[in-house]
């Protein structure tokens, strides 16, 4: 759920958490989680056959990501998420987002 000021976006994600030689799932998780606008970055127009970008940083910018709801509703977003590894694995957290028009 995007709050109605666009600053922040709420909702559930699930972590699969994979044996590191065979890739396999060894376990699951649901994640309750609050994620916080830090920037007051315009909103970014585009259309469905836009790319995903990755920077030379590996922070990567997806112009449609299609977020489902858990009572099947859905919202259009573009994202923006800043390479970010933790213990030597390679990992990404939300840097930006906003609603597409």
């Amino acid at each position: 759920t995007v709050s109605q000021d666009g600053k922040t976006l709420t909702g559930q994600y699930i972590a699969d958490y994979r044996d590191g030689s065979t890739c396999n799932v060894t376990s699951t998780a649901t994640f309750s989680i609050t994620f916080t606008k830090t920037s007051e970055t315009p909103v970014v127009t585009s259309s469905a056959c836009s790319p995903v970008t990755i920077d030379s940083n590996l922070n990567v910018h997806i112009p449609n990501a299609v977020y489902k709801g858990a009572f099947g509703s859905t919202m259009n977003l573009w994202v923006d998420l800043q390479y970010a590894p933790v213990n030597g694995v390679d990992s990404w957290k939300l840097r930006n987002f906003g609603v597409n028009p």
